[in-house]
């Protein structure tokens, strides 16, 4: 159980690297901040419900309810606007692999931080 608590402590702060917390400090309704999440950061809809409820102080018990109603909205495009240059190498293109397989990420948003121009 430990360890269960340790990887969801884990998954529950990778959103914060991709996603900077003082950039979003401006959203207080956790359903629009994590309907921007999804569509402009690229997050999957459940870690963009998870870090919603975390920026706005909610109850980690919302996150659920965010969750469905983001998958009710939609999934973002599948292919996100390409970088201006390589966004990451080395140790964050590894957090943005393991993030993308844990679901905390879309596909799309590895693809764009891997991608070179």
């Amino acid at each position: 159980a430990r360890e269960e608590d340790q990887e969801q402590r884990a998954n529950g702060f990778a959103p914060s690297f991709l996603a900077p917390s003082p950039q979003l400090a401006a959203h207080r309704d956790p359903l629009a901040l994590a309907r921007h999440l999804v569509d402009d950061w690229w997050l999957s809809a459940d870690a963009a419900s998870w870090y919603a409820c975390n920026l706005t102080d909610r109850s980690q018990t919302e996150a659920p309810g965010l969750r469905r109603h983001l998958k009710m909205c939609g999934d973002p495009p599948d292919e996100p606007p390409l970088p201006d240059g390589r966004l990451a190498d080395g140790l964050i293109g590894n957090l943005a692999d393991e993030a993308g397989e844990k679901n905390l990420i879309t596909a799309a948003r590895v693809a764009e931080i891997r991608r070179t121009s």
